[in-house]
């Protein structure tokens, strides 16, 4: 009885629907565009202006499909920036070096005094009366022998 429910025959229907695909084929990247990305990234081409040039309909899209090209894009980007940073901090641009100790070393600029103990007190009276001894009151240079 297997196809017969109560004495009938299972029969297909007359017009059985046709599958169709509906809406936008689905996005395949290619090399090309993956290197197109990763390029325009490092060069800091927002999201919302690389998706039409790579030809996905949107910015998410483009996230979906090019995560890690964005990601490598933009580790290049500030990979460009650190080094050339570094270097100017080396040629001697302040700047660039307070900046880079600020962020990278540790460094801050606090506003607070410290209050030194007794022994350290000593040493600085010590250190500034040999200094008005070296330069003299007025700060003229003076021979020690």
């Amino acid at each position: 009885m297997s196809g017969e429910t109560q004495g009938y025959k299972k029969v297909p229907p007359l017009n059985s629907p046709v599958k169709r695909k509906q809406g936008r084929p689905p996005f395949k990247p290619t090399d090309e565009q993956r290197e197109q990305v990763i390029t325009m990234s490092s060069h800091g081409v927002p999201h919302r202006q690389q998706a039409p040039l790579i030809g996905c309909s949107s910015p998410k899209t483009l996230r979906k499909h090019f995560r890690d090209e964005l990601d490598i894009g933009k580790i290049q980007a500030n990979a460009k920036v650190a080094g050339a940073l570094y270097q100017s901090a080396l040629d001697g641009n302040v700047k660039a070096q307070t900046f880079w100790l600020k962020t990278v070393g540790g460094w801050q600029e606090t506003g607070r005094v410290e209050i030194v103990s007794e022994d350290k007190l000593g040493a600085i009276k010590r250190a500034s009366e040999v200094a008005r001894i070296l330069f003299g009151e007025a700060g003229e240079k003076r021979a020690v022998f």
